[in-house]
């Protein structure tokens, strides 16, 4: 009997010792796991997510509230963006040929005719009227063997003289290299009727006109500024050489905005007043434009803007925008002859 007492108790004894838990290291765990996708290394800390949306939110309050009190300050002051040009209609022109390389250096109006200078030679072409108005331009004839700069018009449609550079002449079969300035009668050769005209060799850009007081009245781009001089002849010199007299330079924030009514319709203070918080230099003049007796000027830049100045006052009468159509790169030169609102533009395509 007591070897039956004995075995229960080494059964449940062996039950006891097998049913014990089992003890298994940490380390032996995490080996047992798979690698995690991300390195422990590369989580961020758990402060960050919140601290980027923080300052992610201060940073835009800050921009918000700097543009109001910009806003604010510009609506004090009166200065808002330079408004559009009105919408421009695209003329018919047959250039003269070869038409696809020729490049135009500069345009002149003068009532019914247009004179295009090229590299080498000027043309001058006649408006075709169509429909009650100007849409299409004549064949072109050559009318000076210089690439004129400027064209003096004694009145609309009769220009004698012009001004041009002698690094554009073209004598017989040798292009002439030359800063000199000089005027000519146009329709006459070069050697015979080409006179010097000493105006500084750092204007890039030139134009001329005649004054209500018979005086010539030039404008000329130096690189950073407009300056506006007098052509005459010269009293001391027996030969009667011309001589050319500066009077005043021009650029945004010199002078002042044009009161809102006077005798130009090239105004408006909105883009007087934009241009002039501006305080800019005149870095990139493309072409200038006297007009009504040299007593006004065009200034076309090549940021595709377009300033006008009162030339007796000192006034900067407005600042305008173009804004070119399709296929149409950038805006190079221009004209107006004073005696309509018509704007004549040449443009470069893409």
């Amino acid at each position: 009997s007591s070897d039956l007492l004995r075995e229960p108790a080494a059964e449940l004894e062996a039950a006891h010792t097998n049913s014990q838990p089992s003890h298994v290291s940490v380390g032996e765990v995490e080996a047992s796991l798979p690698p995690p996708l991300v390195p422990a290394e590369c989580l961020p800390p758990d402060r960050l997510p919140g601290l980027v949306v923080r300052r992610f939110t201060q940073c835009t309050a800050v921009f918000w509230i700097a543009m109001a009190v910009l806003y604010a300050i510009t609506s004090m002051m009166g200065i808002r963006p330079s408004p559009d040009w009105p919408a421009l209609q695209q003329v018919e022109v047959s250039w003269p040929e070869p038409s696809n390389l020729f490049e135009v250096a500069a345009v002149h109006c003068s009532g019914q005719q247009v004179l295009v200078s090229g590299r080498f030679a000027t043309f001058a072409a006649r408006w075709l009227e169509a429909d009650g108005g100007r849409s299409r331009l004549a064949n072109f004839t050559q009318v000076a063997a210089v690439s004129a700069s400027a064209v003096l018009c004694q009145e609309l449609g009769r220009c004698e003289q012009v001004i041009s550079r002698r690094g554009s002449t073209l004598r017989g079969t040798a292009l002439e290299s030359s800063d000199e300035w000089t005027v000519m009668r146009s329709g006459q050769d070069v050697d015979s009727s080409a006179e010097p005209v000493p105006a500084p060799a750092s204007w890039q850009q030139l134009t001329a006109a005649t004054g209500a007081d018979g005086r010539t009245v030039l404008a000329g781009w130096d690189g950073g500024s407009v300056v506006v001089a007098t052509l005459e002849r010269s009293r001391s010199d027996a030969s009667g050489a011309w001589n050319v007299a500066p009077r005043f330079a021009l650029r945004p924030g010199l002078g002042r905005c044009s009161e809102p009514v006077g005798r130009f319709d090239f105004r408006d203070r909105t883009g007087c007043r934009a241009a002039m918080s501006s305080h800019e230099r005149y870095a990139d003049v493309r072409a200038l434009r006297l007009l009504h007796d040299a007593r006004m000027l065009l200034v076309l830049l090549g940021s595709g803007y377009i300033d006008s100045w009162d030339l007796d006052r000192g006034e900067l009468l407005g600042r305008w925008r173009l804004r070119p159509p399709q296929l149409i790169h950038e805006y190079t030169t221009l004209c107006h002859d004073g005696a309509s609102a018509e704007l004549l533009l040449a443009a470069r395509t893409v």
